[in-house]
């Protein structure tokens, strides 16, 4: 789904993440150069050998589009661990998970993802 510009022109609907202060819409900018070495840019966990968190975080944190329907284990931004579900992941395939990460953790995740910031 798309908005006119001023000028009759269409732009991307933005994603927005609520807060306190109310939903900010953005837009993802960049993701991870040497993510696995894959052109493709999906990280599987189960191929890495240690937890996965970009070689060059900007600001700290990084977001996750679900590429897979399994559980991803992850680190959000306040420190905290958290399990995105496979019915979470279903809900939210193919999209970005309105979360900032720290870290995605090997043990516990099965699914896939692509990262961007």
């Amino acid at each position: 789904m798309a908005w006119g510009a001023e000028c009759g022109g269409m732009v991307p609907t933005p994603l927005s993440i609520g807060g306190i202060g109310g939903a900010i819409p953005f837009f993802l900018t960049e993701t991870d150069p040497v993510i696995s070495g894959t052109a493709s840019q999906v990280v599987d966990m189960t191929a890495e050998a240690v937890d996965y968190a970009p070689s060059d975080i900007g600001g700290g944190t990084f977001m996750i589009c679900i590429e897979t329907a399994a559980a991803i284990e992850v680190q959000l931004a306040d420190g905290n661990d958290f399990t995105i579900t496979a019915a979470q992941a279903t809900a939210y395939l193919g999209q970005w998970y309105p979360a900032l990460l720290k870290k995605v953790y090997k043990v516990g995740t099965t699914g896939t993802f692509s990262v961007g910031r």
